[in-house]
């Protein structure tokens, strides 16, 4: 693998650029895979400048193992800090795709500056979505919390055997668009459910509808539609949900990822409630590839890998192995590929009827009553 970085980089992420390269399972094509990687490497704040670390350190962990595995990597690195993209014409064409820039800005200029032609992989920005809808170069790597919403009520309609009990909790007067979302899916997904509705201000309401809603004789699956940013609202479900759980309902929750983030919300509550959440990340610190990854990446770097260095992991592997197999061709067969599994999120794209492709693909998580969580194939 060949690495070449042009423009600023910082001195941390040029020592990281020279770890031992590590074996790869993967058959190498004939193909060489051009890619440019586009980060803001010199950001004023520490935080910020190490979570691009990161992502780079996964990054070239993934390109450097597929090189010793025969892949042939052409990576050129480019700080894009100061919002400039420099990159030439030429260079993009050449390009079998970019990651980079970070933000929805960013993504624009480089899809502007590329001429339409280079493939334009948004690796970290959930809201680029939307531009990935319209922009007919641009792929949206994480998943959307719309893929979420999809996602979790066709769990809860393959979930429902006769005799269980479905209930919508919805936040009244939420003109949200996932509030919104979550309730069409439902009305569109043929399940047989009751509703309650009800506002964060209204306490305890909650738990007297809950009571006169839930069944003795099956499974309650109750669907939580929410606004991601009221915790409030959410804390009060979930507390309501212990609270039935603990006069012997049987409850299941099924929410998206949002709710295990809410500082108000009780993690102890969540396994309680059985919460099933559709998830855009998940690492399961058990599987014996994430732990060949761990004991890689602890070797070469001397710390342990955050979030961001296995978001640049998996994408680097996932895109070098489409071009190393179809070279710059690779987007025309991605739609025929199944599902890659990677070691914090999944790939599978889609494509969007105006603009270029989507992700997908989310991963279904369990927060078990015995303080468990766990993967759901």
């Amino acid at each position: 693998a060949t690495v070449k970085t042009e423009g600023k980089v910082t001195e941390e992420a040029e020592e990281a650029a020279t770890p031992e390269e590590t074996e790869s399972a993967v058959t190498p094509g004939s193909q060489t895979v051009f890619i440019d990687l586009l980060l803001p490497f010199t950001q004023k704040q520490k935080a910020d400048r190490t979570m691009t670390q990161d992502f780079y350190a996964g990054s070239l962990l993934a390109a450097r193992s597929l090189g010793k595995g025969g892949v042939n990597i052409d990576l050129s690195v480019f700080d894009v800090t100061d919002g400039n993209i420099p990159v030439t014409k030429s260079k993009f064409d050449e390009s079998t795709f970019v990651i980079g820039p970070i933000a929805g800005a960013g993504i624009l200029k480089a899809a502007k500056a590329s001429g339409g032609k280079a493939w334009i992989i948004s690796p970290l920005d959930p809201n680029c979505k939307a531009i990935a809808d319209t922009v007919s170069n641009v792929i949206q790597a994480p998943s959307s919390t719309e893929s979420q919403i999809k996602d979790m009520v066709e769990w809860v309609k393959a979930d429902t055997y006769p005799g269980d009990k479905v209930i919508l909790i919805s936040q009244k007067g939420s003109g949200n668009a996932n509030t919104k979302l979550a309730i069409s899916e439902m009305k569109a997904s043929g399940i047989k459910y009751s509703t309650i509705e009800f506002s964060a201000t209204e306490g305890k309401s909650v738990l007297n509808a809950l009571a006169a809603a839930v069944t003795d004789g099956g499974t309650n699956r109750v669907v939580l539609a929410y606004d991601l940013t009221s915790a409030a609202f959410a804390s009060e479900v979930v507390r309501s949900l212990y609270t039935m759980v603990n006069r012997g309902k049987d409850i299941v929750l099924y929410a998206t990822s949002k709710i295990r983030t809410f500082d108000e919300v009780e993690t102890e509550y969540l396994h309680t409630a059985n919460l099933h959440s559709s998830v855009s990340y998940y690492v399961d610190y058990d599987a014996p590839d994430v732990q060949e990854f761990l004991l890689e990446y602890r070797a070469l770097y001397k710390t342990e890998p955050s979030r961001m260095a296995f978001q640049g992991y998996d994408l680097m592997r996932y895109f070098s192995i489409l071009g190393d197999r179809y070279g710059k061709r690779w987007s025309t067969a991605v739609e025929g590929e199944k599902k890659y599994k990677g070691l914090q999120s999944d790939i599978m794209l889609e494509k969007a009827d105006r603009g270029g492709y989507y992700n997908t693909a989310v991963r279904r998580i369990v927060y078990s009553p015995n303080f468990t969580i766990s993967i759901a194939e």
